[in-house]
């Protein structure tokens, strides 16, 4: 199933809409990356194809939800999810440093912040270390057994590395 509302609107006129409403945006590769109105969230854009209609939202220039939505018009996405944020509301927590030692050092989780990036060994397998970037929400795996993981993996928070990949050591896959 293809979601697809060709909206029959031209670039120009999405671009005249973005600027009459006081939007800053950028036009890339055929699509609108608006950023957040409000300034506290400066790390937050949407992305908008405007033939048809897709929209997703940006944290730190990634689609971290991997996720699309559909609107019928930029009229829509602006009215009903930019400007008005009660249908839509981020589930994705930012967590500062200082909350993520706090996180760590009260369930005794042996780490090491080295430079903004967390190096916090395992529980289950004492070869595994895992290191957590915790301004981009990326982590790796590094395994003292073989070459170095340099694969980063997105995720929503520490909580989610902790829980799936350092307590039980699951495979990493996106979050």
């Amino acid at each position: 199933m293809a979601f697809k509302i060709y909206t029959n609107q031209s670039s120009e006129h999405v671009e005249n809409y973005l600027t009459d409403k006081g939007l800053t945006f950028n036009y890339h590769h055929h699509a609108f990356y608006i950023d957040d109105p409000d300034p506290t969230k400066h790390w937050r854009a949407y992305q908008y194809f405007y033939t048809t209609g897709r929209w997703a939202v940006m944290y730190n220039k990634r689609n971290v939800k991997q996720m699309h939505y559909c609107c019928k018009d930029v009229e829509t996405l602006v009215e009903k999810y930019i400007l008005n944020k009660k249908e839509f509301e981020e589930d994705i927590i930012i967590q500062d440093k200082d909350y993520i030692k706090n996180y760590l050092t009260e369930r005794g989780y042996p780490f090491l912040l080295i430079d903004d990036v967390f190096y916090i060994d395992s529980i289950k397998y004492p070869y595994h270390t895992h290191m957590f970037f915790h301004k981009l929400r990326e982590w790796s795996l590094i395994d003292s057994r073989k070459d170095t993981n340099t694969k980063r993996y997105h995720c929503k928070d520490i909580e989610t590395v902790v829980s799936k990949y350092i307590l039980y050591g699951k495979e990493p896959k996106n979050d």
